[in-house]
C-alpha cells in the first residue's frame, strides 16, 4: 500500500525524464526513502538498480554492487571492480536508460575517506552518468545536509533534492480508513506518520489493541523500530535518550531540561540538543508573538511514536516484560491517555490549518503557531496552542479532544477567560472539536470538527 507523496513521485518522475538528471533524497529512519524512490522508479517504466550500501570497506560494497547487477542480469559475468568510477563508468557505457539508487550513502564513509567519496561521486555525476538517473539517499540527515553545503564536491549535482518527512495526519489516516474520528486522532498521536509503523497496525482492531500487539510487544518490529531504531545514527544515544525522557509529552525549557538532568550551565546541553535538532529528532517551539524572546523557547519531541515511547516505555521495559502488555497498559498508560492525545490533537489543528494555507483556501495567514500571554496585573500567564498571525494581530483556536460534543456553556467560559487577559492582540477567536459541537453553537471564527480535519 502506498500513500500520499504525490508532490514527491511527480518532482522524481520529471527527473527520471532526463537522462544525467540526479537526485538527493534523505530524511529519518522508516520514513520511505526507499519506498519513494522504488515507486517512481515503478512508474516511470524503466530499469531500476538499487544498492543499499553497507557499513564497511569501499572493496566489499563494490563487490556487493557487483554481486547485485549479476542477479539482475545487467552484468553478464562475475566482475571485480576497483572504485565506483569504474562500476559507474561500466553502466553509463550500456547506452541504456537506468536509474541507480545508492541508499545509505553515508554508511561508506564507515571506514572509507570521507573526502574521497564525496570527490569520486562528483566525477561520477559530472562525467559518468550520461544514460542514468542517479539517486542518492540517506537516512543521517547531519551527514546528508552536508551533501548540500556548497564547500561538499556533491554541491549543485543534483537536480531534485527531497527532504522526506513522516506523513500528516490526513495520510496516515489512510492506513485506518474505518476509524472513527476520535480514534484516527488516537492512532496518529500514538503511532504518527511513518509508513513503516503504520504498515504494523491491524485497521480492524482498535487503538488499545494495537498499542498492545505492536509498541509493548517486545517481539514487534515496531517496538525494536522506537527503541533502537530511531537512534541508530547517533554516536551520543545515552545522553539523547536522556534528553527524550526528560522532555517525554512535553514542551520544555533548557533551563528546566537541565534541571531534570542535574546538568551545569556550561554550554553541554546546547550541544547535544544541537545534535537532536540537526537530526531532526527533536524541535523547537517559540511562541509566535515571542519570536525573539529565547528565554519562551522551549523543546519538544517530534516523531509521536517516539514520544510515546519515552512518556510510557522507556525505563520500564522490565516491567513491561513482568507485566505483560496488557497490563501494563492499565496500570500505565490508561487513565493519562485522554492527555497524552490531547496534546497530540493541538499539533493536529496547526498541521490543519497549514493544510490549507498550502491548498489556497485560507488567506491572509502569516504564521501558524504558539501564543504566549502575560498579565502581569492579574499575576497570570500561559500559552495558547493555537494562533494564527494576521495583519495586525492573532486568531485564537481553543482545542477540545473530548468523547463527547463542545456546548454552549464550554464556549462561553473560555470567551470569558480570553476576554479577561489584557494583554492579549486577538482579532478572532475560533474552536476545534474533534466530535463537533451541540446545535446551539454557532457563529463562532473557527469552529472546526473531526469531518473537518479529515475530509471524506
Amino acid at each position: 500500500m502506498f500513500v500520499g507523496r504525490v508532490n514527491e513521485i511527480k518532482s522524481l518522475l520529471k527527473t527520471f525524464e532526463i537522462p544525467s538528471s540526479h537526485a538527493i533524497v534523505y530524511g529519518n529512519r522508516r520514513v520511505g526513502k526507499t519506498e519513494l524512490v522504488t515507486e517512481s522508479a515503478k512508474r516511470s517504466g524503466l530499469t531500476f538498480v538499487s544498492f543499499e550500501c553497507l557499513k564497511s570497506s569501499l572493496q566489499s560494497n563494490l563487490n556487493a554492487f557487483s554481486r547485485l547487477l549479476l542477479e539482475e542480469g545487467i552484468l553478464p559475468s562475475s566482475i571485480l571492480f576497483s572504485s565506483f568510477l569504474d562500476l559507474f563508468a561500466y553502466l553509463n557505457s550500456l547506452n541504456r536508460h537506468m536509474i541507480v539508487l545508492v541508499d545509505e550513502y553515508p554508511y561508506l564513509y564507515c571506514k572509507n575517506d570521507k573526502n574521497e567519496i564525496d570527490s569520486e561521486f562528483q566525477t561520477i555525476l559530472g562525467k559518468f552518468s550520461s544514460n542514468l538517473n542517479i539517486v542518492i539517499s540517506g537516512s543521517h540527515i547531519g551527514m546528508m545536509k552536508e551533501l548540500l553545503m556548497q564547500k561538499n564536491p556533491i554541491f549543485g549535482r543534483a537536480n531534485t533534492i527531497i527532504h522526506l518527512t513522516e506523513l500528516n495526519y490526513q495520510e496516515a489516516s489512510e492506513f485506518y480508513p474505518n476509524a472513527t474520528d476520535y480514534d484516527k486522532v488516537a492512532f496518529y498521536g500514538v503511532f504518527g506518520g511513518s509508513p513503516f509503523v503504520l504498515k504494523q497496525l491491524d485497521p480492524n482492531k482498535g487503538v488499545e489493541e494495537n498499542i498492545a500487539q505492536t509498541i509493548l510487544n517486545p517481539m514487534s518490529s515496531v517496538f525494536s523500530h522506537v527503541s533502537e531504531g530511531y537512534t541508530t545514527d547517533l554516536s551520543t544515544k545515552d545522553s539523547a535518550n536522556a534528553i527524550f525522557e526528560a522532555i517525554g509529552n512535553s514542551s520544555v525549557r533548557h533551563n528546566r531540561i537541565e534541571e531534570k538532568l542535574h546538568l551545569e550551565h556550561n554550554g553541554l546541553l546546547s550541544k547535544q540538543l544541537k545534535v537532536l535538532l540537526d537530526m531532526e529528532f527533536i524541535e523547537k517551539n517559540t511562541p509566535i508573538n515571542r519570536l525573539g524572546d529565547a528565554k519562551k523557547t522551549s523543546y519538544y519531541i517530534k516523531n509521536n511514536a517516539l514520544r510515546f515511547y519515552f512518556t510510557y516505555i522507556y525505563g520500564r521495559q522490565n516491567i513491561l516484560g513482568l507485566l505483560g502488555p496488557e497490563e501494563f497498559f492499565n496500570r500505565y498508560i490508561k487513565e493519562s491517555l485522554v492527555t497524552f492525545l490531547s496534546h497530540r490533537f493541538e499539533e493536529i489543528v496547526r498541521s490543519y490549518f497549514s493544510i490549507e494555507v498550502r491548498l489556497g483556501r485560507l488567506n491572509g495567514i502569516l504564521n501558524i503557531g504558539t501564543y504566549y500571554y502575560d498579565d502581569s496585573k492579574k499575576k497570570k500567564n500561559g500559552e495558547f496552542d493555537v494562533a494564527l498571525k494576521r495583519e495586525g494581530g492573532f486568531d485564537l483556536i481553543e482545542v477540545k479532544f473530548l468523547k463527547g460534543k463542545v456546548t454552549r456553556e464550554m464556549v462561553e467560559i473560555e470567551l470569558k477567560q480570553i476576554a479577561s487577559i489584557e494583554e492579549l492582540g486577538v482579532k478572532r477567536v475560533g474552536f476545534a472539536s474533534i466530535n463537533g459541537f451541540e446545535d446551539d453553537v454557532k457563529g463562532l471564527a473557527y469552529q472546526i470538527e473531526g469531518k473537518d480535519l479529515f475530509p471524506r
